[in-house]
């Protein structure tokens, strides 16, 4: 009998030093912006983008809001009879949660350009070419742009269609008492997938010079995509820019790979912003994505373009 009660006595005062915990870690995670996820919807031609009419405050204190077309912006897409600019990319136009709307690149430009009074961004998490091109072809609620603007990094042209089920990203609102905690985990779950260490584990190419080629053909295929969509926007009258983003480590790199060559070389005047950032690593938040001064400097690289 006292073996029960002890063992049952441990068993509870494991129970509540675990609810405490789980509360302490709530509390935390809350203070830091997890919690209040931004939601995403799935759609069968592109993958899948923010959930319309949404707005939570995130990491460092900064607010995300998605307006009724589901494009990251402060202002309303739906404005009839005003100029506008639809931004696509990935996750270094989306902005990241760490970043306030009003920072955002896209959001400044329309600042610059006094001429354009709704500027929208599709930019998406995870994101490659593919599901640009798609989004821009078939979302019809952004079709209506008067200037479209690309923004991509070496690794969108060898992604091909990314799905919804590819990242960590939320289809519906949590579903504990703890959404900061199961937010938190989610996250790590994909991160840290067991499959990458158990059925995924060790995968190498049996035939490597198969695999190189395979990967060339892939950047050839979304570049020949992208400059077909540029050219399906120019014949409806629209004015079309890319431009290409470097990675931190480029920027200090004397030589381009061959997918970066083969980007650089054979995407529809592309703008190649390399040579901006160079000297400049404080304008990175990692390897990739901009802080703040990032966004700025690329919000006056594309507004000085588009006033030519």
């Amino acid at each position: 009998m006292k073996k029960l009660f002890f063992s049952l006595t441990l068993l509870f005062v494991i129970c509540i030093l675990s609810l405490v915990i789980v509360i302490i870690s709530e509390i935390y995670l809350r203070s830091i912006g997890l919690g209040d996820p931004i939601i995403y919807e799935e759609n069968i031609a592109y993958g899948y983008a923010p959930l319309p009419n949404q707005e939570s405050i995130r990491l460092r204190k900064s607010r995300v809001k998605i307006n009724s077309s589901g494009l990251r912006s402060d202002q309303d897409w739906t404005k009839e009879n005003v100029k506008k600019i639809l931004f696509l990319g990935d996750s270094v136009t989306y902005g990241g949660s760490y970043i306030d709307n009003p920072r955002l690149f896209s959001e400044q430009v329309c600042k610059h350009l006094l001429d354009y009074d709704v500027c929208g961004n599709a930019g998406v998490n995870s994101y490659g070419v593919l599901n640009m091109v798609l989004r821009s072809r078939y979302d019809y609620r952004i079709s209506d742009a008067d200037i479209v603007v690309f923004v991509v990094i070496n690794g969108d042209f060898t992604r091909g269609i990314t799905s919804s089920n590819v990242a960590h990203y939320f289809l519906n609102n949590p579903k504990t008492y703890f959404p900061a905690v199961e937010e938190a985990l989610s996250y790590i779950g994909y991160k840290y997938d067991i499959n990458k260490f158990i059925a995924k584990s060790g995968s190498k190419p049996s035939d490597e010079k198969l695999y190189n080629n395979s990967v060339i053909g892939a950047i050839e295929f979304a570049i020949i995509t992208l400059n077909d969509e540029i050219e399906r926007l120019n014949k409806k009258g629209k004015k079309v820019y890319v431009f290409y983003s470097p990675y931190l480590n480029e920027i200090s790199s004397k030589k381009q790979n061959t997918a970066t060559s083969m980007i650089k070389k054979e995407v529809t005047n592309l703008i190649d912003m390399t040579e901006y950032f160079k000297n400049k690593k404080n304008l990175f938040y990692d390897n990739v994505h901009y802080e703040n001064s990032g966004h700025d400097l690329v919000a006056q690289i594309i507004s000085e373009t588009i006033e030519r």
